[in-house]
């Protein structure tokens, strides 16, 4: 019929758009910038008012950009509360009556950091759960050191990070390490690694401002930059020679624990953390795949990681996820096989987003 357009991809691959399982979208152009790089979905892990509305924008096909699953603001107890991003529930009452007034808002999960109580942490647990609601984020370090497997009904645990300061207690012992896998696999629990950030803090305190200076800023938002270069970046870059080892040795051991999880078949989604300390959107996604390689995961399994795991995580496997007939076409095409060489997908050919094609003229344009 009419409504279709022939195209001869001339022996092109063709994989399902990536989906990058933990960002910050500061700025909408984020989400311009990563569709522009083949991730056609991306799931930003701390809500503000605005993120309702751009995803209602995006739904509407206002603007152009990455699917986006939104988590709630942060809930977060007060011990280690951030007052510009995070909500303080430090009541079980009041952390249910959050719970349900998110999920009337229309964010897509809880999100949840490492300052919550064992109580509060457990009636959101089951407030969420009656509505059907996730919850996802670090596992309060309360609920580490009582029991676990208290976090089995999360939807993702974030950071392997997580992992070295909650169940390893900051220890590097392989044999507990093969352990928690163990366990985490059993709590059928599902791990964002987000690798990229650590190499990226490891990088910026080994090379400071030169390492800086390589990166494409002018992408980020610049009251972010103007915060982070007086906040976080400037901790980093300030690191002494004792930080940077301990984060360099950190950083190996973290692609360690990441293969261990592969190994003990713990289900694992691809997250980068780009939008934060100079992380650049789109970019962070691939540079996610590549530290996936350097810890010895193979190809295969990083992409599935970045796609159907991910789709099935947040629950659109139906729609989003595989090339399959009647799902979303939401694609990216690439001149070589990304699965011998996932560094292709960094400058894909092509992208199509919900049916639209974008080739190399309008995915410069979303870059521009």
């Amino acid at each position: 019929g009419s409504d279709y357009r022939m195209i001869d991809a001339e022996g092109a691959y063709l994989l399902p758009g990536l989906i990058d399982m933990h960002v910050h979208v500061f700025d909408r152009k984020y989400l311009a910038l990563s569709l522009a790089y083949g991730v056609t979905s991306v799931r930003n892990m701390s809500g503000y008012p605005i993120h309702l509305r751009w995803k209602r924008e995006l739904s509407e096909g206002q603007w152009l950009g990455s699917n986006l699953a939104i988590g709630s603001p942060v809930m977060n107890g007060r011990e280690n509360s951030n007052p510009m991003a995070h909500k303080v529930a430090s009541d079980p009452d009041e952390a249910r009556e959050m719970v349900r007034e998110y999920h009337a808002q229309g964010w897509d999960f809880v999100k949840i950091y490492t300052g919550v109580s064992r109580p509060v942490y457990e009636a959101i647990v089951d407030e969420a759960g009656k509505l059907d609601f996730p919850v996802a984020g670090h596992v309060p370090y309360a609920v580490v050191q009582s029991d676990y497997n208290l976090a089995a009904p999360m939807m993702t645990l974030e950071h392997t990070e997580e992992i070295f300061q909650g169940p390893l207690a900051h220890a590097y012992d392989e044999d507990a390490v093969a352990a928690i896998a163990r366990q985490l696999k059993e709590m059928n629990a599902t791990v964002t690694p987000t690798l990229m950030i650590f190499d990226h803090l490891t990088q910026i305190c080994r090379d400071k401002q030169a390492f800086v200076d390589t990166l494409p800023l002018q992408y980020l938002n610049p009251l972010m930059r103007f915060i982070e270069a007086r906040t976080s970046g400037a901790r980093w870059l300030n690191a002494d020679d004792n930080t940077r080892d301990a984060m360099e040795k950190r950083n190996t051991y973290f692609q360690a624990i990441t293969r261990v999880l592969h190994e003990n078949d713990v289900n694992l989604v691809l997250g980068s953390d780009a939008g934060v300390i100079f992380a650049i959107p789109g970019m962070s996604t691939h540079d996610e795949i590549a530290l996936l390689q350097e810890a010895g995961l193979p190809n295969e399994a990083i992409l599935e990681m970045a796609t159907i795991n991910a789709a099935r995580v947040l629950r659109v496997d139906d729609r989003l996820g595989s090339i399959e007939a009647g799902k979303i076409a939401d694609l990216v095409m690439t001149r070589s096989n990304p699965i011998e060489d996932p560094d292709a997908l960094r400058s894909p050919s092509a992208v199509v987003k919900n049916g639209q094609w974008l080739g190399p003229a309008e995915l410069l344009a979303l870059k521009d």
